[in-house]
């Protein structure tokens, strides 16, 4: 993070769930934003669903459809492009947040990961499937002090007027109005758990872990079904043969 804020990269394979993301981003003080990145990930599912005779797909809302065309698909593309980059310039704010979008073709979480090492933050979209708002869960060891990846935790809590749940593996109690800790001795029980909570967004730190492969952070998205904000995405091992990434914006703002 430098003086200038903090450097955030939004992550998402689709719009609805890129806006769940940005709501997050919303709840942290203009202050506190550096610069932003948006990027969408076509991940390709449903084009080779489209390839498919007579393919069905289960739309947003549950129901059973027949699959697009690949022409329909990449109209559907472009507008989630189009919507994506204009909620980003809406959330800048300020004429002085620089920002940047792009599009990329992949693995969310691997392309993620990598776009994600030049940027302090990674926040994993993914558009909420519970009714109710949850609370923000900090998964990871908490520090006795300057814990940023918790303190993060605790700021978006506020904010939301929510609860903080902290998944300890450190055996430390975290103590706070409204937070709750849950101590675990390892991350499959813990992933269990977070399965079953309600929970409005979580917080970790790859540089910390448990949490430090690509196929765990993964996990940590199917389970928590929310956005997930990840610190150190640099700690982790590049799956790719490639180095693809968004760098920050330095001295000219892309609109």
């Amino acid at each position: 993070m430098t003086a200038r804020g903090t450097r955030i990269l939004i992550s998402a394979s689709s719009f609805g769930d890129a806006a769940a993301a940005l709501d997050i981003v919303h709840q942290l003080s203009e202050q506190m934003i550096g610069q932003l990145g948006g990027v969408l990930i076509d991940e390709g599912s449903v084009n080779a669903a489209c390839q498919l005779p007579n393919q069905r797909v289960i739309s947003a809302s549950g129901a059973v459809i027949m699959a697009p065309s690949p022409a329909q698909v990449r109209r559907l593309i472009k507008a989630d492009a189009r919507a994506f980059r204009e909620m980003l310039a809406q959330v800048a704010r300020t004429p002085d947040t620089e920002w940047t979008f792009e599009q990329q073709s992949g693995d969310l979480i691997e392309c993620s990961i990598n776009l994600g090492r030049a940027w302090d933050m990674v926040i994993l979209g993914h558009r909420e499937l519970h009714p109710v708002p949850g609370n923000v869960v900090f998964l990871g060891s908490p520090l006795a002090q300057a814990d940023t990846a918790l303190d993060m935790a605790g700021t978006l809590a506020r904010n939301l007027g929510t609860g903080l749940l902290v998944f300890s593996f450190s055996g430390a109690d975290v103590e706070g109005p409204r937070t709750r800790t849950h101590q675990f001795a390892d991350l499959v029980t813990a992933l269990a758990q977070l399965a079953r909570a309600n929970a409005q967004v979580v917080v970790i730190d790859l540089t910390r872990g448990p949490v430090r492969t690509q196929d765990q952070l993964r996990e940590v998205v199917e389970m928590a079904r929310c956005p997930v904000v990840v610190l150190g995405a640099g700690s982790v091992h590049s799956a790719l043969g490639y180095s693809i990434h968004i760098p920050p914006v330095d001295d000219r703002q892309i609109g």
